[in-house]
């Protein structure tokens, strides 16, 4: 129930072309639920720097695919707060290494990775370059996150949806 109740508030809330900044172009989107609050954070392209904030890299042999998402600014700008997801992509069957909240700064984000947080996928689909994921998780807050610290901050893990769908851009 909670699930359809933030579903549908997100439908409230939809980012589009419109919103953005000129130089932006929207290629997909992380609408996300974290501890009851509900955001849509665009997947966009900055066709001026010709870099996308949903991208590709081969390491070892395998596929790692990184997409962000940022609410944005009133100016139309990528702004805070920030979701970021980094899976891995073995000939369609996807797996999560990472994801972040960063909600209160780069500093303090909330993480599930495999040693911290609880969840993981409950829904992944490849078509081509297009990606859908589905979410669920309980993460955990650290601090000194942009230091390279990791401290666990001694609170209760936060409850956090996110339902992701982008397509790379030609350049990946």
């Amino acid at each position: 129930m909670f699930r359809a109740l933030g579903l549908t508030a997100l439908l409230a809330l939809p980012a589009t072309a419109q919103d953005l900044a000129p130089g932006l172009e929207q290629i997909g989107v992380i609408e996300a639920i974290v501890g009851g609050e509900a955001f849509t954070a665009p997947i966009v392209f900055d066709t001026e720097r010709q870099r996308g904030y949903a991208q590709t890299r081969e390491i070892m042999g395998r596929l790692s695919v990184n997409a962000v998402g940022q609410v944005l600014t009133p100016e139309g700008t990528p702004g805070a707060p920030m979701f970021q997801v980094t899976f891995w992509d073995r000939d369609g069957s996807l797996n999560l290494m990472t994801a972040e909240v960063f909600d209160q700064g780069f500093d303090k984000p909330l993480v599930l990775e495999p040693e911290m947080g609880e969840g993981g996928l409950t829904a992944a689909s490849v078509d081509g370059r297009s990606y859908t994921l589905s979410l669920e998780a309980e993460m955990q807050r650290l601090e000194g996150y942009s230091k390279g610290e990791n401290k666990v901050v001694d609170t209760p893990l936060v409850p956090v949806t996110m339902e992701v769908s982008f397509t790379l851009p030609e350049d990946g």
